[in-house]
């Protein structure tokens, strides 16, 4: 990839400029060598191809992969499990090259495993344009809050670094031998000792280590870091806010998986995600119809990773419709303000983190948009007895924040996406908890990994 002169930092890459036609010719070329790969060398997907009366020379571009999809050219999240060694290219069973395998955090069903080979090249490229776009430049010092093997975003960002666009110092080096995270202690040394001027971690944790330093009598914006890199969790622009505020930083959104490494991210213009075409091939589909969605409309992403010629995945992620999201192409043609022709969706929901209070859906995430919410956690509540299910908001306010009226923003933003809810709703179908730390995860077992914010629990 091409370095830049250092007064263009921060300025989009060569790649991400390219007129629509040369960037498709780039795409289809990838594509191309992608699909005969996975064909030649996985049971998978020469069995899949085979039984749908599908060649890989027959898809030439987008158009070829999503009428392939309609007739069933797919990857879901099941199937990841669950012929996990049949998606094992040849060369990675026989261990003809080297390889890490990440995985999931499970929170809604089996964790997923998946191979990266080594180097990752792929996602070394998705890395630069994530960071790059988000200010990191040459000379940085980025302190790598993330998480510890076997999860992918500690091990991959440390592989990114290496390879980064800009010479940059980072900590810690995470390998396949780190298998415990950061605590909120040890960060707040490493900010005090490395002197950081670069974050990235994810937003509670970001929200987290602030609201520790300041109850040790530190302010978080008297220390270097100017710029905060947030993923591994949706986020609200208010939630973003917050991060912000505490941080006096210029805080930048990613949407990053296990499965895809780092494929959207957000540029200085705050408006959306840019998703990285040159690597992605991305659409939005709704998997229950098989239907491509146009732009504007909301749905689940679809979406095949690209291999240069001489690359070898690890795992072949083709029409890929797991990941649990929802989003919506904002703008297709790519013409940001900020220069990049990818095109920019919404910022993406958890699917999983929906919840359905007789049959009004509300986004678990809305609390984070009131200033007064410190922490939060939801619990559905399914009571036997009743065959209902009711909303319970436990909530850590900010110190100085009136109880009632956090109480009213609050039931305001889980309102806000559908003004006509509350005649639905009947006495005791939300309550609202005020309760400490220690206290918000009472009686709900939560796994570990990336911070949940929705709970299920059922009741006599």
């Amino acid at each position: 990839m091409q370095i830049l002169f250092m007064e263009e930092r921060g300025k989009p890459l060569p790649i991400e400029t390219l007129p629509r036609d040369e960037l498709e010719k780039i795409q289809n070329k990838r594509l191309r060598y992608t699909l005969r790969k996975a064909y030649e060398t996985t049971l998978f997907w020469h069995e899949k191809f085979d039984s749908l009366r599908i060649k890989p020379e027959d898809i030439k571009n987008k158009e070829d992969l999503q009428k392939a999809y309609r007739k069933g050219l797919k990857l879901d999240g099941k199937e990841i499990v669950t012929r996990y060694q049949e998606l094992l290219p040849d060369y990675v069973k026989n261990n003809e090259i080297g390889w890490i395998e990440v995985q999931t955090s499970g929170f809604s069903g089996t964790p997923k495993k998946i191979r990266y080979t080594i180097p990752p090249t792929l996602s070394n490229e998705l890395v630069s344009l994530a960071y790059n776009a988000g200010k990191l430049f040459e000379g940085d010092r980025i302190l790598l809050a993330l998480a510890f093997y076997p999860y992918s975003s500690g091990i991959l960002a440390t592989y990114g670094m290496k390879n980064y666009v800009y010479k940059v110092r980072f900590e810690p080096e995470w390998t396949t031998e780190t298998r415990m995270p950061l605590s909120t202690n040890e960060i707040i040394t490493k900010i005090k000792n490395f002197d950081p001027t670069y974050l990235t971690t994810s937003p509670s944790t970001a929200i987290t280590v602030a609201n520790e330093m300041l109850e040790r009598g530190l302010e978080p914006s008297s220390f270097n870091v100017k710029r905060i890199l947030v993923g591994g969790e949706p986020s609200e622009k208010e939630r973003k806010e917050k991060i912000s505020k505490k941080w006096s930083a210029e805080v930048f959104d990613a949407w990053a998986t296990s499965e895809a490494s780092i494929f959207g991210y957000e540029c200085n213009k705050h408006s959306g995600m840019h998703i990285a075409e040159s690597r992605i091939m991305f659409s939005i589909v709704n998997p229950e119809t098989l239907e491509v969605l146009e732009e504007k409309e909301e749905g689940r992403p679809l979406i095949t990773m690209l291999y240069d010629e001489g690359e070898l995945a690890g795992t072949y992620l083709i029409n890929y419709q797991g990941l649990g999201d929802i989003t919506k192409i904002l703008d297709k043609r790519g013409e940001c303000e900020c220069g990049r022709r990818f095109i920019m969706v919404d910022y993406p929901q958890r699917n999983d983190e929906i919840i359905n209070i007789r049959s009004v859906k509300f986004n678990a995430r809305e609390p984070e948009r009131v200033y007064g919410v410190k922490d939060y956690f939801n619990v559905e509540i399914y009571s036997r007895k009743s065959g209902l299910t009711r909303l319970e908001v436990r909530i850590v306010p900010e110190r100085g924040y009136k109880h009632e009226e956090v109480e009213k923003e609050v039931l305001d933003a889980f309102l806000s996406s559908n003004p006509e809810a509350y005649k639905l709703l009947k006495g005791g179908d939300i309550t609202f908890n005020f309760v400490t730390p220690e206290k918000l995860y009472e009686g709900v077992k939560v796994p570990p990994g990336k911070k949940r914010v929705l709970g299920r629990m059922i009741e006599d």
